[in-house]
Parts: structure tokens; sequence; C-alpha cells
């Protein structure tokens, strides 16, 4: 029955987060992150927070992007476009880091200042680690899956 409501339900702002692949992503990213790379350090650990993240930072740029609209009373859904132009960004982004060593070193400091601003330890900001690894790219593909969860919920409500 909870599904049928689900199915029937209208789409709000930044609900692609809410898909069972994002959360998904997220939560294999986090545990990824924090638990498996320290455990089995390896190439198979690497490629999995790649993977993950490739799907849910898309989708969390299109849900900021809902979101803002919707603050200012504009028409929110996104559609091709705004998944268009994250997966882009997302993608060019990705291969940057993962092929030229300054855009690295830059992301890798910006993830630190991000990460001390959550948590605000007294020894401030740390770079995270991150590695230009051009054998990263293989996971480019999941972009398609954001892409894909976004057309998916404008053509079917909330039914993704």
């Amino acid at each position: 029955m909870e599904a049928i409501a689900r199915r029937h339900a209208r789409p709000v702002p930044a609900d692609v987060l809410l898909h069972p692949i994002a959360i998904a992503s997220l939560g294999l990213l986090i545990v990824n992150d924090h638990v498996l790379k320290g455990a089995f350090p390896g190439p198979i650990t690497g490629k999995l927070s790649d993977f993950a993240g490739l799907v849910i930072f898309p989708l969390a740029l299109v849900a900021t992007w809902e979101l803002l609209r919707s603050l200012t009373g504009r028409k929110w859904m996104s559609g091709r476009l705004s998944i268009g132009v994250a997966v882009a960004v997302t993608g060019a982004v990705f291969a940057a880091v993962k092929l030229v060593p300054p855009a690295t070193a830059l992301v890798s400091e910006l993830f630190g200042v991000g990460q001390w601003l959550l948590t605000m330890p007294a020894d401030g900001p740390l770079p995270t680690r991150i590695m230009t690894d051009a054998t990263d790219l293989v996971a480019l593909p999941a972009l398609l899956i954001a892409y894909v969860i976004v057309l998916r919920r404008r053509e079917h409500g909330n039914d993704v």
C-alpha cells in the first residue's frame, strides 16, 4: 500500500536525493571512505568512491538547483538541461582532478576546508587525500545513472 501511495506522490524539490540508488551511493561513499579504504586499501576501494561520488554529486547539484528555484517561487522541476549541466560539470571537474595535479591539489584543499567547517577541529583544515589517477576515469559512466534518475522522475513523478 505504501508503494502505491509513493508512486502517486507529487515530486518535491530535491527529492532526487531520496532515490534508493542515491541513498545507497551516499552510504557506500561514506562507508568506503571511512571504513573500507582503511581496512582494505587498494584499487577496488579507490574505484568504489569514484563510482558512488559520480552518482551522488550531480544529484546533489540538481537538488541544490531545485531548492534555490523553489525558494524563489520559480518552476523548479529539473529536466534534461539541468541534469545535463550537472553531469557535464561533475564529469569535467572529476576528469580535471584525476588528470591535472594542480586541480587535484586544489580540490584536496577545498575538501579539507569543507570537512573542517563541518567538524571544526582545533588544528584547522587539513587537505584530504585525493590521488591523480587516469584509471579512475573508468567510473565516468556512473554519471548516466544520475541522468536517468532525474529524467525518470520527470517522466513518472516519484515512481523512480
